[in-house]
């Protein structure tokens, strides 16, 4: 008889808890911060363009309403 593994598989060690990855796969938090900054960073561009618009809609809308009353 040879020794060694017959035909079931071998049992799997269990693992340290320490250096098996937690959370999000094992991301590395640097790589979690740069996604995080990138995100507020977007949501940043999208607030300033949204209040770019809003201010110059408001200021043609006023403007307009200037001119309206200019001619009665």
């Amino acid at each position: 008889m040879v020794e060694g593994e017959g035909f079931e598989p071998s049992k799997a060690e269990p693992s340290d808890l320490q250096s098996d990855p937690f959370g999000h796969s094992g991301t590395p938090p640097q790589v979690m911060l740069f996604h995080l900054l990138a995100m507020v960073d977007v949501v940043f561009i999208l607030l300033i363009t949204l209040s770019s618009y809003l201010i110059h809609t408001t200021l043609a809308t006023m403007y307009c309403f200037y001119i309206s009353n200019q001619q009665n």
